[in-house]
């Protein structure tokens, strides 16, 4: 028995790791779907006037309205998604009232890098 102990009490305190690794798993797992109900009920709110000077912790994921129009060359960021695969994230510059913001305009296949975004108000 002398000979098992030193191997019982690493085989215990593995035992205790993982435990407490499952249950910050579990933890993480809520705390998580309570995030992403929170970024889909601003998102899902009505839109309001683009904020003279947005806060970062007040302002995110605030769905906003503007008018104007989409100026400057389009920037394409490659990036992967699960649904379609890789493809392009169109990033454009948009004038209104004076000032400049940037619009995520949406993803496209990689095969249509080259098909120009119709310009839009």
């Amino acid at each position: 028995m002398r000979r098992n102990l030193p191997f019982l009490i690493f085989a215990a305190a593995i035992l205790v790791a993982l435990v407490s690794l499952g249950n910050w798993q579990l933890r993480r797992m809520g705390e998580k779907a309570d995030y992403l109900a929170a970024i889909e009920a601003r998102l899902s709110a009505t839109p309001v006037p683009v904020p003279a000077t947005p806060a970062p912790e007040t302002d995110r994921f605030l769905a906003v309205s503007a008018t104007g129009q989409l100026t400057g060359p389009e920037t394409h960021i490659l990036v992967s998604t699960r649904d379609f695969g890789a493809g392009f994230r169109i990033i454009q510059a948009f004038e209104t009232d004076g000032r400049k913001i940037l619009v995520d305009r949406g993803f496209i296949p990689t095969n249509r890098k080259s098909t120009p975004a119709p310009a839009r108000e």
